[in-house]
């Protein structure tokens, strides 16, 4: 017989396409399984960096903006904190055209950390170098509270204690923080207060 093409019989012809269909069937239930399989190796790296560093792959949530005369005020977490010591960036918009310089010499900053039942664990003046920031730009300021500061008295300590990943429950347990910070300004006689909890 000679080689290349040659009908098939109906028979033949239907099951010569069975044996594709059975194939490809095949081919798609392993490409599932890798599939699945990295997915899981994906979470599964997920879950070991969250338990060594807590702070993998989360983005901290910024305060409230103020406005005050032509600029917009806001501060957030760095991610350079540590057990002992956590930064925050405090960022200043110039909205106007005209060059300004911030801190005012005649504003204050304070800091002030509450626990769950509103009580004060610390309240302390915030120093920041002043700046001279051109019109319609933005400028950060960096700024700091260590854990030596924070008194013994109620839970204020615990502000710093790293959170305790242990098993999968924590992991999908959505637990609101038991202490908010507020970045407090008076300027000219007016309190305008920036939170984060």
């Amino acid at each position: 017989m000679a080689k290349g093409f040659h009908s098939r019989s109906p028979e033949e012809l239907r099951v010569y396409l069975e044996g594709l269909n059975k194939k490809s069937k095949k081919r798609n239930w392993i490409q599932i399984f890798i599939f699945i399989d990295i997915v899981v190796i994906l979470f599964a790296f997920y879950l070991v960096s969250k338990n060594v560093s807590p702070d993998f792959g989360s983005e901290f949530k910024p305060s409230n903006k103020i406005i005050i005369n032509n600029s917009e005020i806001y501060f957030s977490k760095s991610n350079d904190s540590n057990e002992i010591e956590y930064s925050y960036f405090l960022f200043y918009k110039n909205l106007s055209i005209k060059e300004k310089t911030f801190p005012n010499p005649t504003g204050k900053l304070f800091l002030n950390l509450y626990n769950k039942d509103n009580e004060v664990c610390i309240s302390k003046e915030v120093t920041l170098n002043s700046k001279k920031i051109l019109g319609n730009t933005k400028e950060f300021f960096s700024f700091g509270l260590e854990e030596k500061e924070i008194p013994e008295k109620n839970d204020c300590k615990e502000f710093f204690k790293k959170a305790d990943y242990k098993g999968m429950n924590n992991f999908f347990k959505k637990t609101k923080s038991k202490f908010y910070i507020e970045l407090n300004m008076l300027n000219e006689n007016q309190i305008y207060k920036m939170r984060i909890e």
